[in-house]
């Protein structure tokens, strides 16, 4: 995903671009902050347009996924090609990439730009440009606990950890 609006796949093999997912019907309008395949073959992209488009595995066309209200900061897709998108309208959504539908909003967790994530099974935990975290439970869409000002500056990075 680039600055110019379009997302390129390349063969780590030859160095040559196989697909250029772009076209003045379909992508997005601005620049792209995001990309994730699906295990089937299709993309999932997002943009400082406020637009996920979830591009075909066969032509180059997508369906634009439309819920956030400002730039979409990430995305994380899984195996049940479920995917989670964060932005800075300060929510995160849960998208079935089958359906093409919102099936979870995380909001009130947040007062900023949301700007990193983790997923695991149901449990997200996300960071914001604020420094305030939030742990969310995607299956009721509520902030299991929300933890304001844990950082001076914005949350670039969050991982799980387990001591067994």
């Amino acid at each position: 995903g680039s600055s110019d609006h379009g997302l390129r796949v390349y063969s780590l093999q030859t160095g040559k671009c196989l697909r250029n997912l772009y076209n003045k019907k379909f992508g997005h309008t601005d620049w792209v902050t995001s990309c994730k395949f699906l295990d089937d073959g299709r993309v999932l992209s997002a943009g400082m347009d406020n637009l996920l488009c979830l591009w075909d595995s066969r032509v180059i066309k997508c369906q634009n996924l439309v819920g956030h209200n400002s730039t979409i900061s990430k995305i994380m897709v899984d195996e049940q090609n479920f995917g989670i998108s964060a932005s800075y309208d300060a929510s995160l959504l849960v998208w079935n990439l089958d359906t093409i539908e919102c099936s979870q909003g995380l909001f009130n967790g947040h007062k900023d730009a949301v700007v990193e994530f983790n997923w695991r099974n149901s449990l997200v935990v996300s960071g914001d440009r604020g420094g305030s975290m939030a742990i969310w439970d995607i299956n009721t869409g509520q902030a299991v606990r929300s933890m304001p000002g844990v950082h001076k500056g914005h949350i670039s990075k969050i991982e799980f950890y387990s001591d067994g």
